[in-house]
């Protein structure tokens, strides 16, 4: 009877092996990990090469995953719309005073700035 139980053992599964594991979710609790990226170029070129590289750098609050973009609105009004792009570009020529009032109404207006400000 000593055969039949080894040949049992052999039949079941083994259950140490696990699924291979998936990597960890970018993230967490206070929102996705943000790449870094430094600008190295002509001083004036700044502001279109963060349009252009570095908007994936800038802070979600709230976790969405969605990328932000130069055409993203930031606010509305009759006047016309405040534009991610309008944000950074004067920001970079008159820094916090040129950014239109409007624009602070939105809370991603700070973390722009602050991702600007960190490349």
């Amino acid at each position: 009877s000593s055969g039949k139980s080894e040949s049992k053992a052999k039949s079941q599964p083994k259950k140490t092996q696990s699924k291979p594991k998936s990597k960890p979710k970018a993230g967490g609790l206070f929102g996705a990990k943000r790449p870094k990226k430094t600008y190295e170029g002509e001083p004036g070129g700044k502001a279109d090469w963060f349009l252009e590289e570095a908007l994936d750098t800038v802070y979600d609050p709230h976790g969405t995953g969605k990328s932000v973009k130069g055409a993203t609105i930031l606010a509305r009004s009759s006047e016309g719309n405040v534009r991610v792009r309008d944000v950074v570009r004067a920001y970079a020529l008159q820094g916090r005073d040129g950014v239109l009032e409007l624009a602070w109404t939105n809370p991603i207006t700070e973390y722009l700035i602050e991702a600007f400000d960190a490349c």
